[in-house]
């Protein structure tokens, strides 16, 4: 946990023009805007346990960092979106936390089938 908090520090200042290019193939599982703007995804669970529990984890990430998407939970569908609103700019923590997300559901589905 330690090791995500500084990794997470690191990484809270807005994305730059020559990092944009970069987001897609960082984050290939990910919907980036033709502006490099936003970044979507739905993250599609086995069941509404397997949702909530990554919503759990990524939530209390999230906020301690003061890095929230914008989501919405339908039974096993998590959508997600950065930055949250439209007035802001896409940051390096959205973007490393995007990728902590990939991490976490993953691990979320792979602990449910053991």
């Amino acid at each position: 946990m330690v090791i995500i908090i500084k990794m997470l520090r690191k990484f809270t200042s807005q994305v730059t023009i020559s990092q944009l290019k970069e987001i897609k193939s960082f984050l290939p599982s990910w919907h980036v805007s033709n502006d490099s703007s936003e970044l979507r995804k739905t993250f599609h669970f086995n069941n509404s346990k397997e949702a909530w529990d990554f919503v759990d984890i990524v939530g209390k990430i999230a906020a301690k960092h003061q890095c929230p998407p914008a989501w919405s939970l339908l039974h096993n569908k998590v959508a997600i979106k950065f930055p949250p609103e439209p007035s802001q700019e896409l940051t390096n923590g959205q973007v490393w936390l995007a990728s902590f997300m990939d991490k976490a559901g993953a691990h979320i589905k792979e602990d449910h089938m053991n």
